[in-house]
C-alpha cells in the first residue's frame, strides 16, 4: 500500500482534483491508495525481461490497477453534495480518456504521476459520513517524474577535414583524420529503467546511438539530411522524421543488430556515432523520464 497522509493531484478533462489537501475546510480524506507498487502481470509475445506492463510493439504487458479510497470531509450537507458531484464528475471524465495521478512521497523531491483512466463506476456509500472509492487502470505502469530530464550530447567530428585552405598538388601519401564520436553523461536518477526520446540532428549516415553503460545500440541505414532530425521513443519503439507520426521511419532500422534500449539506473554514458556528419550540427538530444517502481 503507497502512502496515504501525502497529497495526491488526479487531473483530468475537467481540471484537476486533489486528494488529502488540508488547507480545505471540505475535502477528499484518503484512508488507502493501493497497488501502486504492485508488479504488473505480464502477457508478452517476446521476451523482454525486466520490463514492467505496457503495449510495446507487437507485444501486450499486463496493466496495474491502482485505487483511491476515502472519506468525504464536510462542514455542510451542500459542501458534502458538491464534493460528491465534482468527485463523479471527473470519474467520469476518465471513461476512455487518460487522466494523471500525481504525488510526491515524503522522503523524495520528485514528484512522480501515473496515467490512469476510469477501471470500474466509482463507489460512493454510507449515510450522512460519505465513503468513496474510485478504481483506475494503469495500461503503462511506468511510474515517471512529472518532470522530463533533457541533455545533449557533443557534437559528432568526423574528421573529413573539411574547411581551412585547399593546394593542387598530390601527394604521395595519405592523411588520415581522426574521428571524435558524440558523448553525454546522461543520469536516470530512478529506481528502475527509462525509455528515452532522442533525436538525432544531421547531416548524418548511418547514425548508431549507444548506450555504453548497458552495451545496448540502435542503428539506422539511411541519411538524415541537413536541418532534419529522426525522433526515436524507446518507449513506443517507433522511429519518425522530424518527429512526424506521418513519416515513419521504421524501415530504415537496422534490425539485425538494434535494441529498443533504456537507460539504468544512475549514470549512462552514450553516443552518437556515423559518417558525414557536420561537427557544429550533428549531435544527439535525449529526453526522459526517472522512472519508480512506487
Amino acid at each position: 500500500m503507497a502512502e496515504t497522509g501525502i497529497l495526491y493531484k488526479l487531473t483530468t478533462t475537467a481540471g484537476t482534483l486533489r486528494f488529502n489537501d488540508l488547507t480545505q475546510d471540505a475535502c477528499y480524506l484518503l484512508s488507502a491508495v493501493n497497488d501502486l507498487e504492485s508488479p504488473a502481470v505480464r502477457m508478452s509475445q517476446r521476451d523482454k525481461p525486466g520490463r514492467p506492463g505496457v503495449v510495446l510493439g507487437n507485444a501486450f504487458e499486463g496493466a496495474i490497477t491502482p485505487s483511491i479510497e476515502g472519506v468525504i470531509v464536510f462542514r455542510t450537507i451542500e459542501e458534502r453534495q458538491e464534493l460528491q458531484r465534482v468527485l463523479l464528475l471527473h470519474a467520469s471524465a476518465m471513461l476512455g480518456e487518460d487522466a494523471t495521478l500525481a504525488w510526491r512521497p515524503r522522503l523524495s523531491a520528485d514528484e512522480r504521476q501515473l496515467t490512469v483512466r476510469l477501471a470500474a463506476q466509482p463507489n460512493i456509500a454510507g449515510g450522512v459520513i460519505k465513503a468513496f472509492q474510485l478504481p483506475m487502470i494503469a495500461a503503462s505502469p511506468f511510474i515517471e517524474s512529472t518532470t522530463e530530464s533533457q541533455q545533449y550530447t557533443t557534437y559528432l567530428d568526423t574528421g573529413t577535414g573539411s574547411g581551412g585552405l585547399s593546394f593542387n598538388l598530390t601527394f604521395p601519401f595519405s592523411f588520415n583524420f581522426s574521428s571524435s564520436p558524440a558523448t553525454a553523461t546522461v543520469t536516470n536518477a530512478g529506481e528502475l529503467d527509462a525509455y528515452p526520446t532522442i533525436q538525432i540532428f544531421g547531416p548524418i549516415t548511418s547514425p548508431v546511438i549507444r548506450n555504453l553503460t548497458t552495451g545496448k545500440r540502435l542503428g539506422l541505414t539511411s541519411t538524415i539530411a541537413a536541418g532534419d532530425f529522426v525522433e526515436i521513443s524507446m518507449k513506443n519503439e517507433t522511429v519518425f522524421l522530424n518527429g512526424s507520426s506521418s513519416s515513419p521511419l521504421l524501415s530504415v532500422l537496422d534490425v539485425s543488430t538494434s535494441d529498443w534500449w533504456s537507460l539504468a539506473s544512475g549514470v549512462n554514458n552514450v553516443q552518437l556515432d556515423g559518417t558525414s556528419a557536420n561537427n557544429t550540427t550533428t549531435r544527439a538530444f535525449f529526453k526522459w523520464r526517472n522512472t519508480y517502481a512506487s
